[in-house]
This record gives structure tokens, sequence and C-alpha cells, in this order.
């Protein structure tokens, strides 16, 4: 594959100033990498998750009665059938082969290995690629090994928790995850711990289209300068995707 630039679309609220100045046509013709929920608005060229609750579509909220105490509960692990039929549909996903992940097999998914906290470089595709911990985590990583370790990686809607406007930039997918921000709040005193491993990589360079983001150690850019750096590509998404396939194959399981 000759491509220097990665586009990774993520869920966070700060994507959707970007939305609103057409960011869904100019990335038609380029490589992007959807994170989770991001399917339901952009066709990508990948879409990458490490969520393991999201792949088998136990996305439903339903309040039930606990077993024991005479109270109800949020059981917010719900299957959703008609969820996991879109996923069906969604043309490649690559996801960790971790064993969670491997319960309910689709066919347009390959999996790759993976590493819960130690990148390895060069060495990524035999000892794991870094970080099944989070689904814009191994996206990035994902991206890395894609790009060969040499080009342009735009994070899009990587806030890491709520600026004041919200977790989430769209409404139509209301899981888990929306509203909740315990874990990015327990982990702001070290949150550029999850990405400064990437930056001793000299040739690649990861630019974080949020300005308020969270994530400090990562260059930022403003919209208007992120719209004058993108480069469409000759190559349709079908080529692209066959492209990837080839490529990923000698480690997917």
């Amino acid at each position: 594959m000759n491509i220097d630039q990665i586009f990774i679309i993520g869920g966070g609220h700060s994507i959707k100033t970007l939305i609103e100045q057409g960011l869904w046509d100019k990335l038609k013709n380029t490589f992007t990498i959807g994170v989770n929920y991001s399917f339901r608005d952009f066709d990508s060229t990948i879409l990458s998750t490490a969520d393991f609750g999201f792949y088998e579509g136990k996305v439903a909220q339903k309040l039930e009665q606990h077993p024991r105490k005479k109270i109800s509960l949020w059981n917010k692990k719900v299957y959703d059938p008609s969820f996991y039929a879109e996923l069906t549909n969604v043309p490649l996903i690559v996801a960790p082969n971790r064993e969670d992940m491997m319960g309910k097999r689709l066919s347009n998914t390959m999996f790759l290995p993976y590493s819960t906290h130690i990148y390895h470089g060069k060495e990524s595709f035999l000892k794991g690629i870094y970080s099944a911990n989070l689904s814009g985590l191994w996206a990035i990583g994902v991206a890395i090994e894609l790009l060969r370790r040499k080009g342009q990686i735009f994070l899009l809607g990587f806030d890491f928790g709520d600026l004041g406007q919200g977790t989430h930039y769209y409404e139509h997918s209301n899981h888990r995850g929306v509203g909740y921000t315990k874990w990015y709040d327990k982990e702001l005193f070290r949150v550029n711990s999850h990405f400064e491993c990437w930056l001793q990589e000299k040739d690649i360079k990861i630019y974080n289209v949020s300005l308020s983001s969270k994530i400090t150690c990562l260059s930022k850019y403003t919209s208007d300068t992120f719209f004058t750096k993108i480069k469409e590509l000759p190559e349709s998404q079908v080529a692209l995707r066959n492209q990837i396939r080839y490529f990923l194959k000698p480690y997917s399981l």
C-alpha cells in the first residue's frame, strides 16, 4: 500500500464542529479508520474496535430487577440483534485477537495480535499491536502498522473525556459509554502515558484535531489547518480494503 496519511474517526464531541464544516465529504477519498459507533455516520475504509460488548452486539440498555435486592438496575450490556446485523454489513473490521473478542466471529473481521500495555515497535505484528485497552488506542496502533511507521495520523474526536459539552458527538447510539467519564477521570493524571510511546517513531507524526483535548503530548491542529492537510487518494475504497486484507492476512487469525 502506498499511503502516507490515515484519518481516525473517534467519538468525542469535538468532532461535531468538523462535521458541521463538511468533514464527511472531505474524507470520502481518503484512508480512514472509524472507531466503534462512527460506522453509523461514515463508511470508513476500515472499522476498528477493541470493545467486545460492541462487537457482540451487547449495546442495548434494560431496567432489570436485582436478583437478591428489591431494587432495579440498568443492564447496559443487553444483546441487540438489529445492531449486530448492522455490524455484519460493515465492509472490513479490524480487532485484537483477544478471546473475548473472538466469541462471535464475523466473516468481515480480521483479528490481529495485540498488546495491552507495551509498545513493541517494529516487532508489533510478532509480539502484539499496542494497545487493545481502548478502541481508539487500538486504531492508532493499527494505523502505525498500516503506514509501516512512516506517515501522518490525524485524530478526530479524541478528547479523552467530557470537555463540557458531552462525551460523544452523536445522538443515535445511547450505549453505556455515553456520559460515562469515570475511566477517563481516573486516568487523567497519566493521560499522556497512553500515547507517549508512539513519539519514539520519528517518521510518524500524530496530530490531534481537538484543541481542548486533555491529551497534551501530541501536536494539535485547528480545523482550518487540518482541512488544508487532506490529500485525496486515487484508489477506490474497495481497492484499499483489498490491499489491507492482503497486507494483514499473514498476521490475522
